[in-house]
């Protein structure tokens, strides 16, 4: 149940994201937000497992309990780090963006598109 709220605000966090910039595919922003949540987590673990596998070959993943507790949990913790440091980076991009094109308008101001 857990996982349904922290899936809700990882899309809020980002749709917000979108709608602070004005960005016409809002849902886009979203999807990646909620994408990347479970990609990191799915990184996380499959890098634990095979460091649990270097560590030890004969590693027996059934009856292992942290697996289902401390590692899911560091998987959690993982991700929330990742999104927010990707939030960070869409937010500079988008910064970026919305400078750049308002320059870009700017420097338009009186030009003269009829050909007249």
């Amino acid at each position: 149940m857990l996982s349904f709220l922290l899936i809700y605000f990882v899309y809020k966090y980002f749709r917000d994201l979108a709608r602070k910039y004005k960005v016409k595919k809002v849902w886009k922003y979203s999807l990646t937000g909620v994408v990347s949540y479970f990609g990191f987590q799915f990184l996380f673990i499959f890098a634990w497992a095979i460091i649990a596998l270097v560590i030890d070959p004969n590693y027996d993943f059934e009856n292992d309990r942290s697996m289902n507790s401390g590692v899911g949990f560091l998987a959690l913790l993982f991700s929330m780090l990742m999104l927010y440091l990707l939030h960070k980076y869409l937010e500079k991009r988008l910064k970026h963006q919305q400078i750049t094109s308002s320059v870009n308008e700017i420097d338009e101001i009186g030009l003269n598109f009829n050909n007249e």
